[in-house]
């Protein structure tokens, strides 16, 4: 059981007090406090010099200050977690009278040969002896209280350390699985476009799918950066729409207006490619006439603001879809800017717009 309790809380192994040396100073310091105190209380009730009752307190202090350090592995190995409440008091009496015994006759013996030649102070031991025994369970029940509560900070902070990264696993791997829905669902639309043209027409086939293994060369370097610049986004956006060109030709009409300020600042990977898909899909997929989409992109403030519009026209606008897309931004924003606010859309009869504002003061 305590080989268990220890494995289980390998930071609290060593003692709280010697983990740090401003623990060491402010332990050092309250015990020559309780010296003073004592020294003073000694000297008001019982005649001797003050000197005498100085060196007194200061060798009995010490010697529990010392014996005090091993009150820790007493508290170490009677968690409340692991005993009942009367044997954990049971345990820390016994112990409380042992160490306090061992320590006013340990403490007597060496007040004897130091002061052995003052009488009248030798004479006066057995009559403190009982007041000793008294201060040293009360040092007993402070020791065991401070450690008690530097157990549980520790635990708190592992407890909280555990959470903080049991949160970003449980995010990390969230967001990988979103990231994932991306390119399956562009790649099974790719791939039946290519299967088309392959019969219809062999160099288009061909070009599209060059397109594509720069789309998702991109998607695998990338990879390991969870933020990218609106640049390297851009770039690799205008891969996609060169497969989406393709597919649709005179069918697709781009405009790109992006400020040079919002060029630099960042965004998640591979954001705004399901936002432009979906803007196709829902707006060129069944159009019989050219359909607009329009990409801009500025800095405003601390945030880097991003529309994508694109006209609805005829049964063009009616078509419906899983949500896959919008949503898997609404998750991702969520996730990693623990804001709701970041997608906003604004459907009019004619168009569609999605805003996305992504703060850039979030590391």
């Amino acid at each position: 059981m305590l080989s268990a309790f220890a494995k289980a809380n390998p930071i609290t192994m060593r003692n709280p007090i010697l983990s740090s040396k401003s623990k060491i100073i402010y332990y050092i310091l309250i015990w020559l406090a309780m010296a003073g105190v004592q020294m003073g209380a000694a000297w008001f009730w019982w005649p001797a010099p003050w000197f005498t009752w100085l060196s007194d307190s200061l060798l009995m202090h010490s010697l529990y200050a010392l014996s005090g350090l091993g009150i820790w592995y007493v508290v170490r190995y009677n968690s409340p977690e692991l005993r009942n409440f009367w044997n954990l008091i049971t345990t820390h009496m016994i112990a409380a009278a042992l160490l306090t015994m061992a320590w006013v006759m340990a403490g007597q013996w060496l007040l004897k040969l130091v002061f052995g030649s003052q009488e009248q102070y030798i004479a006066m031991l057995p009559e403190v002896f009982p007041w000793r025994f008294v201060f040293g369970v009360f040092y007993y029940i402070l020791l065991v209280v401070l450690y008690y509560l530097l157990l549980y900070q520790e635990r708190f902070r592992e407890k909280t350390l555990r959470e903080g990264q049991l949160e970003a696993m449980v995010k990390e791997a969230e967001l990988s699985m979103l990231k994932l829905q991306i390119n399956p669902h562009f790649i099974f639309n790719s791939l039946n476009s290519i299967a088309s043209l392959t019969i219809i027409d062999p160099e288009k086939a061909r070009h599209m799918i060059i397109a594509l293994s720069d789309f998702l060369r991109y998607s695998l370097q990338a990879d390991e950066q969870p933020l990218v610049s609106l640049k390297s986004e851009l770039e690799n956006m205008e891969r996609y729409l060169e497969v989406e060109r393709i597919r649709f030709e005179d069918l697709l009409e781009l405009k790109i207006d992006v400020e040079d300020a919002a060029q630099r600042l960042r965004l998640p990977l591979l954001l705004t490619q399901p936002l432009v898909e979906n803007a196709i899909k829902h707006g060129v997929y069944e159009a019989t006439d050219p359909v607009r989409l329009h990409i801009s992109a500025k800095a405003e403030e601390e945030n880097l603001i991003i529309k994508i519009c694109n006209d609805i026209t005829g049964p063009a606008g009616t078509k419906k879809g899983q949500g896959i897309g919008l949503q898997n931004i609404r998750d991702r924003l969520r996730l990693l800017y623990n804001r709701t606010d970041c997608l906003v859309i604004d459907k009019t009869e004619n168009t569609f717009t999605v805003t996305l504002t992504i703060p850039q003061d979030v590391a």
